[in-house]
């Protein structure tokens, strides 16, 4: 730089100087614990021994993103602790050999193909193991309201239907009243559907899933992933029921590639340790990208028919068949 005078010499002789830094892991690797551990479940649930050594494990975790997360929950829960106000323990000032400081976790997927990217359960594996991504159990609250109004688009309801964002009085089972406000304890009165979407206003979500069905609602979750338990009642529609946050990110990618569910994956393949005389060992596969029961497709006729545990519809009770050409395009 200096022969072709970028610099100047004296700046050369400067930079010369300076010790060189290199990035740790040459820049290729990102603490995972969390990430590395469910693999390793996995691969124990499907009686592939890897505590024994001799694996090599082929998995979707890309570096740049997962450090990425990591700065993001790290500078994330720190943010909130250093709030004005905040009287909970926080990470920098806990106890010795405490854990009840805010915790968090982030999920990054690739839509396209299902492959997690990116997980961290967690803001210190070694104080709390504990994965929050994959075995914690939240309320989505309003993340959960585009499912029911994939269910009402399901349903042939327009996004241009005026729905009323209005007080309601819904009865209970156990003799109560269920009253869903707005978080800004305000009305808008008449509304389109996809404006209410935008503005996250509770009594509209509430009807449309009255209006379809909880059922309904239910059939559309487990078809774009979410297994946990969701509660037939109005208060689901707005997120009370818990679920993985793993589960909630998949189903989002389902809407980013849109309508083709993805089923999630953190390893591509194990290959087996050379024994037995330079022998290979077993190469066992993990399958990936597969798409549960057909995404939105395969949701919107759920939705429709009300699908059953044993995979029936309700209304026909027999299995849903394709058209052979139908079923080319699902393979595609």
């Amino acid at each position: 730089m200096a022969q072709q005078r970028y610099i100047s010499a004296a700046q050369a002789s400067a930079a010369q100087k300076e010790p060189i830094v290199t990035a740790p892991n040459a820049g290729l690797a990102a603490p995972a614990p969390y990430f590395v551990d469910v693999v390793r479940v996995q691969a124990e649930r499907a009686g592939i021994k890897v505590g024994e050594g001799g694996f090599r494990v082929t998995t979707t975790l890309d570096p740049a993103i997962q450090r990425a997360a990591n700065d993001a929950l790290r500078d994330g829960t720190a943010e909130v602790e250093g709030r004005a106000g905040y009287k909970h323990p926080t990470y920098a000032n806990k106890p010795k050999g405490t854990t009840g400081y805010l915790q968090g976790a982030v999920v990054a997927l690739d839509p396209f193909t299902g492959d997690v990217r990116a997980l961290v359960g967690g803001r210190d594996y070694i104080e709390s193991p504990y994965n929050r991504a994959v075995n914690g159990m939240r309320q989505p609250g309003s993340a959960f309201k585009p499912i029911v109004y994939a269910t009402a688009v399901a349903e042939s309801i327009a996004v241009n239907t005026i729905i009323p964002d209005t007080a309601l009085a819904i009865p209970r089972s156990n003799r109560t009243v269920y009253r869903p406000e707005n978080a800004d304890g305000t009305f808008l009165g008449p509304i389109t559907m996809r404006e209410a979407l935008a503005r996250s206003r509770n009594p509209v979500a509430v009807q449309l899933a009255m209006r379809v069905g909880m059922d309904s609602v239910i059939a559309m979750a487990r078809a774009l992933g979410i297994s946990s338990f969701i509660a037939p009642y109005p208060s689901s529609a707005i997120g009370a029921s818990v679920v993985q946050p793993l589960d909630l990110v998949a189903a989002y990618a389902t809407f980013a590639n849109p309508g083709d569910a993805r089923r999630t994956a953190l390893h591509r393949e194990h290959r087996g340790p050379e024994r037995h005389g330079g022998l290979a060992g077993a190469r066992h596969r993990t399958a990936t990208g597969a798409r549960p029961q057909g995404g939105l497709h395969r949701a919107r006729h759920d939705a429709r028919c009300g699908r059953s545990r044993d995979g029936l519809c309700r209304a026909s009770l027999r299995p849903r068949r394709h058209s052979r050409g139908r079923q080319d395009r699902d393979d595609q």
